[in-house]
């Protein structure tokens, strides 16, 4: 009986992320960005990764970020750890994450960019099996000899549920941002699906953003 409901609340809670989406995503423009990263765990406290992506951040046109970015973080919290089981991004069980990075950006008819990356974020355990993540980043960068900078401010809210061997993480996101007195906002959804065959795990990931 309490599995029954638990399995209904999940579903009602992934039914209610993407009908929130739906409507916001109405008249908005589709995209195709994908993005690799490789994580290497150093100990405990630190963690490194390589990201290469094509992205559209702060409404900037198409174009290609690498670097990589250093991550370091407090012990995990056994809430923390209950309601991200099945996440393999392990940063997720952390209070508290700080990162530092280096991204080189490219794009097409236009000379490249460095960018300096310093961000903050926390991970709140919320009732329901939700999980809320609030990330605080600031982008200093170099184009053409001239410095710019950016802040942009992530709320993440995300519930796991499963489906036999399968678990989903379906979440919802909004991301405002300012930059140099111009102030936008994007937000979007996403659905991770982990499913475990037999001596090992296969990530999957769909997105779909809005831009406003």
């Amino acid at each position: 009986m309490s599995r029954t409901c638990t399995t209904h609340a999940a579903f009602c809670s992934l039914a209610l992320l993407l009908c929130l989406a739906c409507l916001s995503a109405s008249a908005q423009e589709s995209e195709f960005l994908p993005e690799i990263d490789a994580h290497l765990t150093i100990n405990s406290a630190f963690r490194a990764y390589l990201q290469a992506k094509d992205d559209r951040e702060g409404g900037d046109p198409t174009q290609f970020t690498f670097g990589p970015s250093l991550q370091i973080y407090l012990k995990p919290l056994l809430k923390l750890k209950k309601v991200t089981t099945f996440d393999l991004d392990d940063s997720k069980s952390r209070f508290l994450v700080l990162e530092t990075g280096y991204r080189y950006i490219t794009a097409p008819d236009a000379n490249p960019e460095t960018r300096l990356i310093e961000a903050a974020t926390s991970n709140f355990p919320l009732q329901g099996g939700f999980f809320l993540s609030d990330r605080n980043r600031f982008d200093l960068d170099w184009k053409n000899d001239l410095f710019s900078w950016r802040y942009q401010n992530k709320l993440t809210l995300a519930c796991t549920f499963a489906i036999h061997s399968c678990h989903f993480i379906p979440y919802l996101a909004a991301e405002p941002f300012l930059r140099e007195s111009v102030q936008q906002a994007k937000h979007h959804v996403s659905l991770r699906g982990y499913p475990r065959p037999r001596g090992g795990t296969c990530p999957i990931q769909c997105l779909l953003r809005a831009r406003q």
